[in-house]
């Protein structure tokens, strides 16, 4: 579970403490790396696509603002 916040709070930073949710709802998180430094979420609606919310060579985070 740590890697999984090591990636949210690289995303959201100090995310234990903006999202306390977040923490009971983890382990329900889908969170990989799929390629050398792309972390992707697995989507929970019906359609089940994932998305990118991590490049770590691009330095870019998501979900975007």
């Amino acid at each position: 579970m740590s890697g999984r916040m090591d990636i949210i709070n690289r995303i959201i930073p100090n995310a234990k403490a903006e999202l306390p949710l977040l923490i009971t709802h983890l382990e329900k998180l889908k969170i990989y790396e799929k390629g050398e430094g792309k972390w992707y979420i697995k989507s929970h609606d019906a359609s089940g696509k994932e998305r990118l919310i991590l490049d770590e060579k691009k330095n870019q985070k998501r979900p975007r603002r």
